[in-house]
């Protein structure tokens, strides 16, 4: 058999592994997770592993002193089969590892809808989402962390609670159809803008209600700030109506300026980021004056502000370019990942990125307890916005790959 009937061969038995681990959380049959999905099938493809290694490791070329011997060791098509099969064994043993662990540690089945995919596609981000799941949903005090944030969120503003769901909910759906939707912008899925925007509207949305948990209730209930929120809420939605209309009609959102309609509409999406970080300013300010609750509520205030402010200043500078690249090629199909970040020349995402979640950042660092680790955040992430921004500048990628 050829090296590519037998990738045929091995990638079937590793699909079956991961459909046969599906059908064992959804039917409740962990004999099937444990011994076929968790010990069988990667067992067997290690098996055929060592075969592999047997047979042609004696004949390789290259080896692990650079990447450049690494691509040399990896030019033998019997080699990199023996690679993807050592991918497919430990990815299906950690996918059951992982199925396992949550079913003993009592943990909900849903986040498995999330990390055996993530699992499948990229192994180690489904081991670290796994690990981050066990921490946010360890028992505490009779709840879990993640419960009591989103309790906390919920409570903040039940206005906000369905739009934050509802993105969540559309950016996996924008994530799914980059999966069979081969049409491109710019090099990338015509889904993936829509996908970025609709996660980042949903931690915004949720960081803007974790904040007003902090305001006494007369102040959440006024009519002044239902209305900023209900503004915000308006922005958003227009915003991701335009984004994800264009994208299905595989056209630029932003930067399109072919013709009147589309310079008008480039403008009220401008518009409406702009409300989005006054928003952020507005509650920034008013969980700033509630800071003698804890450091917590400082440094959300603080962060809410910061954020609006460095957001603002890179996101304007950007919309008034013609593009994000500054140098290297206008095109996102080389760029770092998800992100898309230039690899060939400056972005000026970068800055607008870190300047937008100063927000989440110094909350998280308040969890230290300490003001001084809150203000050194703040300090070296404001010093990085900077940075990033005047790297783009230049014309320099913030990784040349």
């Amino acid at each position: 058999m050829t090296p590519q009937s037998l990738f045929s061969v091995v990638g079937s038995i590793a699909l079956a592994g991961w459909l046969l681990l599906a059908a064992s959380i959804v039917l409740r049959r962990p004999l099937w997770r444990d011994l076929v999905a968790g010990r069988i099938l990667p067992l067997a493809l290690a098996a055929f592993y060592a075969v592999l290694i047997m047979a042609f490791w004696g004949r390789r070329e290259g080896g692990f002193d650079s990447l450049a011997q690494v691509q040399r060791l990896f030019g033998s098509p019997w080699l990199l089969l023996a690679g993807w099969v050592h991918y497919l064994a430990f990815d299906l043993f950690v996918g059951a590892h992982i199925a396992r662990s949550s079913a003993e540690l009592g943990l909900p089945r849903w986040p498995l809808i999330l990390l055996l995919p993530l699992t499948f596609l990229f192994g180690p981000l489904g081991l670290l989402g796994f690990e981050i799941t066990k921490l946010s949903l360890r028992p505490v005090a009779g709840a879990t962390v993640a419960s009591q944030l989103l309790h906390t969120i919920r409570r903040g503003s039940p206005l906000l609670w369905p739009s934050i769901v509802a993105m969540a909910v559309f950016a996996l759906v924008c994530v799914g159809l980059m999966q069979f939707d081969d049409r491109l912008i710019q090099g990338v899925s015509v889904w993936q803008k829509p996908a970025k925007f609709f996660l980042s509207l949903a931690v915004q949305f949720a960081t803007i209600g974790w904040a007003l948990s902090y305001l006494p209730e007369t102040e959440r209930r006024s009519r002044g700030l239902r209305s900023v929120i209900g503004l915000m809420l308006a922005a958003g939605w227009t915003e991701q109506a335009y984004i994800t209309f264009r994208a299905a009609r595989a056209e630029a959102s932003h930067f399109n300026t072919g013709d009147t309609t589309s310079v008008l509409l480039y403008g009220l999406m401008g518009l409406g980021a702009l409300i989005l970080t006054a928003t952020m300013l507005e509650v920034g300010r008013r969980l700033w004056r509630q800071r003698h609750r804890g450091l917590m509520a400082e440094a959300g205030g603080l962060g809410l502000m910061l954020g609006a402010v460095l957001a603002t200043a890179g996101g304007g500078y950007m919309s008034a370019q013609q593009g994000h690249w500054v140098g290297g090629v206008a095109d996102d199909s080389t760029g770092i990942g998800f992100f898309s970040w230039s690899t060939s020349g400056g972005d000026l995402r970068v800055a607008h990125f870190i300047g937008l979640h100063v927000a989440q950042l110094l909350p998280l660092a308040a969890l230290s307890g300490r003001r001084s680790v809150v203000i050194t955040v703040a300090v070296l992430t404001t010093l990085a916005c900077v940075a990033t921004f005047v790297q783009a500048l230049l014309g320099i990628p913030l990784l040349r790959l």
